[in-house]
């Protein structure tokens, strides 16, 4: 069983550890995620807060 998991994950870990190599790419990918998620973010927070009538 261990064996075909750690088969199973050989290429994910070895595409993990060569993103990992590339601090540039793993920056601005973070940071490329980061800005997609706040935007979801603000937009759930405004429906929020139109449902809830609450503007502040």
């Amino acid at each position: 069983m261990t064996e075909s998991v750690n088969e199973y994950l050989a290429p994910i870990r070895a595409r993990r550890t060569e993103f990992g190599q590339d601090r540039t790419y793993l920056r601005e990918t973070l940071r490329e995620g980061n800005e997609r998620a706040r935007a979801v973010a603000d937009a759930t927070l405004a429906e929020v807060r139109a449902a809830m009538n609450t503007y502040y």
